[in-house]
């Protein structure tokens, strides 16, 4: 990669979604991150499920304030 670029870094984990901005020499210049949120399962209510949706959007917003 030139020298200048910018890696962007999408980490989606069991308690937060994040997105992270660093250059080439690892120094974050931005970083956004929302808590992750279980449901309950409607098939087994005594389980519990990530929805996909939401951390798509979670994701999506994040990505849009770490690149502005």
């Amino acid at each position: 990669m030139p020298k200048g670029d910018i890696v962007i870094v999408f980490d989606c984990g069991a308690t937060n979604v994040r997105t992270i901005a660093i250059n080439l020499n690892g120094e974050i210049l931005a970083s956004e991150s929302f808590p992750n949120n279980t449901r309950p399962d409607p098939l087994f209510p005594s389980y519990r499920i990530w929805d996909v949706k939401e951390i798509w959007e979670k994701m999506c917003k994040s990505s849009q304030k770490v690149v502005s």
